[in-house]
């Protein structure tokens, strides 16, 4: 996956979960996709889809918003291929900060 705009990376699918740091602009591995927050950015730009990475400074799983792919409401691969949705085990797992 590569990521066109650098970005915060979160503990959870939402804006108000806690800020874990941020990254930069470039290729890194996404798990899956869920829908969370929305992130407005400039005009009417907007996603509220959020993807699953091991970008986290601390080597765990965190959450970055699609916005940072191209902005509008998607939430695809590189290549233009759909990011599967997280299981539900992941979404629990996540939430429990493990």
């Amino acid at each position: 996956m590569t990521f066109v705009l650098a970005g915060v990376i979160r503990s959870e699918p939402t804006r108000d979960s806690d800020r874990l740091g941020e990254f930069d602009a470039g290729r890194s591995h996404v798990h899956c996709r869920v829908r969370g927050g929305d992130v407005n950015g400039l005009g009417d730009i907007w996603n509220s889809w959020w993807l699953l990475t091991e970008s986290g400074p601390t080597g765990r799983n965190a959450w970055v918003s699609a916005y940072y792919l191209r902005g509008g409401d998607t939430a695809r691969a590189s290549d233009g291929s759909d990011i599967p949705d997280c299981p539900s085990k992941v979404l629990n797992r996540t939430s429990s900060g493990r």
